[in-house]
């Protein structure tokens, strides 16, 4: 049997395994085996592929080819207008049903096809060892929310310079040292200004000040420095602080 050493690899193989660069009749095979020849071929055409011309011809390419081979729209039924569910047993209009190729399809009306994704989805999550947390303090506080609120306002130069000012005082009076409970109790002070119509105060202002308008204490932003006033009685006592 004719061998070929081959010059990509350097491996000696058979001669009806080379490459056929050329035609058969002049009896001349290739260089390269047809690995190498096939490695050769494949990566000239990723490299044409790579440049913009390449990337074109391609896109041109899937194009013609998704226009010639794209399946066409199956009419809806006329006949049908409703459809019984599976899952809850109610027989519901097909709007209310997913669709695919604009047409409805499966079993389960839309909500119980979502219910029943969601509690897939937990199942699985539940035997590949997932436990639920716990819901986070944050959730739903209003003291936090209003803290964060500040920390975005407090450089926002699309509000006055007086809210600014506020907004930097609140979060610069807000200690770091603050517990989840102590948030969760000066949460329940805002939930509880918010039902009753009521706003909340600070006891000792956080930049209070005297008859004379300086600058004699700050206020820190904690549960016990909370209390509850009417608009006009908070509006009226304002930043105000009495010393002694």
């Amino acid at each position: 049997m004719q061998m070929k050493t081959c010059s990509k690899c350097g491996v000696e193989k058979e001669f009806d395994r080379t490459a056929k660069k050329w035609s058969k009749a002049s009896g001349f095979y290739g260089l390269t085996c047809w690995s190498c020849h096939l490695i050769a071929g494949r990566t000239r055409a990723a490299s044409y592929r790579a440049t913009p011309i390449g990337r074109a011809k391609l896109v041109e390419a899937a194009a013609t080819w998704y226009a010639k081979n794209k399946p066409p729209p199956r009419p809806a039924s006329p006949l049908l207008t409703t459809k019984v569910c599976v899952r809850c047993g109610v027989e519901k209009d097909l709007t209310e049903w997913p669709t695919k190729y604009g047409e409805p399809t499966g079993g389960k009306c839309r909500p119980c096809h979502n219910e029943a994704s969601v509690a897939g989805k937990l199942a699985r999550k539940q035997a590949a060892g997932w436990e639920p947390k716990a819901p986070s303090w944050k959730a739903g506080n209003r003291a936090w929310e209003r803290y964060q609120d500040a920390r975005n306002k407090m450089k926002n130069t699309h509000i006055p310079s007086s809210s600014q000012k506020w907004y930097a005082a609140l979060v610069q009076a807000t200690p770091n040292w603050l517990s989840p409970e102590q948030w969760r109790e000066m949460g329940r002070v805002y939930a509880q200004a918010r039902s009753e119509g009521l706003t909340v105060d600070h006891e000792v202002p956080l930049v209070g000040k005297d008859e004379n308008g300086r600058h004699v204490v700050s206020g820190l932003h904690v549960p016990w420095n909370l209390g509850l006033l009417t608009n006009v009685a908070n509006a009226l006592k304002g930043n105000s602080y009495e010393l002694g």
